[in-house]
């Protein structure tokens, strides 16, 4: 989102000059902008656009620059520096776009906290009860020298202990240790919801949004079909918890048999732009019955009016 947010920052610079320039007092720099405008005409979807479409616009409009025609008219405003500089964020975006997909895959393939959280509290369990047995049988044995047996269980009970005393002063532990720690009882931990990286959000009506994922799979297992009667809830980057917008489910898209992507319509009286004009990153949340179902990455926070009722 920020590096998206970099690349439209440095549109925005290239068209806020033509338009000035198309003010301009000096014959060369209005003649200029009125050939730049054609550029601006052309890829006027820029910023409302997806953020993988809005990568391929720029590609183009970079190409497009390249004509002599654009090119003596970048140069005659200034501009051939700012069109390099946006080539250099659209490829910085692309990277870590394609980066940011192999990494979500990877996750995928490893399983999830959850699944992978059972598994390890699983192998520690049967290597803490192997070392108990090595050391208590050698123990009563006497043909075998526990010592070191005993330091590693003195080393791992002290990495423990620091961890209790950590969690406990978070607030992260609702028992209390007695002398012996048998009944020490940590809270279970938070619930980790999936995450759905979203690679396509797009304005359908000025009501409704469709939502597109990266991973069609990872998509159907967190929200299909739990997602049915569900919020969308947005906020702008930085908003406070409490200022948010709701938008209510509507219905799936399926290709195949398969849950492909999803879409919701904006509250009462509330209408987007169409096409889709963005006011910058966004937090996002699917919520449904109180509860959080999955948080979705790659989205933006879509301009909005509120239609008053007319008496």
């Amino acid at each position: 989102v920020e590096a998206g947010q970099k690349r439209y920052d440095i549109f925005m610079m290239f068209h806020r000059t033509i338009d000035a320039a198309s003010y301009s007092y000096t014959a060369a720099d209005k003649e200029a902008a009125t050939i730049l405008q054609e550029i601006l005409k052309n890829y006027k979807a820029i910023g409302s656009a997806t953020m993988t479409e809005t990568s391929a616009l720029i590609v183009n409009m970079v190409e497009d620059m390249g004509k002599s025609r654009y090119a003596d008219a970048a140069k005659t405003l200034s501009l051939t520096g700012t069109v390099a500089k946006l080539a250099e964020a659209n490829d910085e975006f692309r990277e870590l776009y394609i980066e940011r997909a192999n990494s979500l895959e990877d996750s995928e393939e490893m399983g999830t906290m959850r699944e992978i959280r059972a598994q390890v509290d699983k192998a520690f369990k049967l290597f803490t009860q192997a070392l108990d047995v090595a050391y208590a049988s050698g123990k009563l044995s006497g043909d075998k020298d526990v010592t070191e047996a005993g330091k590693l269980i003195d080393r791992i009970n002290a990495i423990i202990d620091q961890f209790r005393r950590v969690l406990s002063h978070r607030g992260h532990v609702t028992g209390k240790k007695e002398d012996n720690g048998d009944d020490f009882e940590p809270e279970p931990p938070a619930p980790l919801y999936p995450i759905v990286a979203i690679a396509q959000q797009s304005v359908e009506s000025s009501i409704r949004m469709l939502l597109q994922p990266a991973n069609v799979e990872a998509f159907n297992q967190a929200l299909y079909p739990m997602a049915s009667s569900s919020t969308l809830r947005l906020w702008r980057k930085g908003a406070p918890e409490d200022e948010f917008v709701d938008f209510r489910f509507s219905e799936f898209q399926w290709e195949g048999g398969v849950a492909q992507s999803m879409s919701y319509t904006t509250p009462d009286r509330v209408n987007m732009s169409n096409p889709m004009e963005s006011e910058g990153p966004a937090r996002a949340e699917v919520i449904k019955e109180g509860e959080t179902l999955a948080t979705l990455t790659g989205l933006v926070y879509p301009k909005m009016r509120y239609t008053p009722p007319t008496d």
